[in-house]
């Protein structure tokens, strides 16, 4: 039988360096409660804080992954990082629910207009959108639903705001902060 240790070890050069050993990397890991596991994972000398995963129990033998903490300073040598957050990846959040909101008031505009063809007018602002997909009492010629659902809320979780009369309407979303104006993922998406 061939002694394992009598090999020499292989020479490394600045092309492949060796490995890095695991005693570089701190990792600890325990139950966060009797359907929740932790494994939080940290690199010796190039972080302060820790990546944590966080395992959900479902069903009895099976874990899924239900979240990723990720340190905040792990972005900070990527162009257009600032102010130490994570800004541009927060930031096209922000955007991607400004478009949802700009493609739902949108089809609510079409429906809207759907519903002024076939009544000859647009609701009022207390039947509000709701006329979209319930016949208001006292209207002749409804011929919907105009929507294929219930109406949403908008990306933030707050109602859309209507306002019309017979003759023009408004759509409003307030954006993040659920109030009249604001900037950035504030700002106050409307549509006519």
């Amino acid at each position: 039988m061939k002694d394992i240790h009598s090999d020499p070890l292989p020479e490394t050069s600045s092309k492949n360096p060796p490995p890095k050993s695991q005693a570089d990397d701190d990792i600890s890991m325990g139950y966060r409660g009797l359907n929740e596991f932790v494994v939080k994972f940290k690199r010796k000398n190039i972080s302060e804080e820790r990546a944590q995963f966080i395992f959900k129990r479902k069903g009895i033998f099976s874990w899924k992954l239900s979240a990723l903490r990720l340190p905040q300073n792990l972005f900070s040598d990527f162009p257009g990082y600032q102010n130490n957050d994570v800004g541009n990846t927060v930031g096209r959040v922000g955007r991607a629910r400004q478009r949802a909101a700009r493609s739902t008031i949108s089809l609510f505009e079409t429906a809207l207009d759907t519903y002024r063809l076939d009544i000859g007018k647009y609701p009022t602002t207390a039947q509000g959108l709701k006329a979209l997909r319930e016949r208001p009492n006292d209207v002749h010629g409804w011929d919907g639903p105009y929507l294929p659902k219930d109406i949403p809320m908008d990306p933030w979780g707050n109602p859309y705001q209507y306002l019309g009369d017979h003759n023009s309407f408004s759509l409003i979303s307030y954006g993040a902060d659920g109030k009249l104006g604001g900037k950035a993922e504030d700002t106050d998406l409307t549509g006519s």
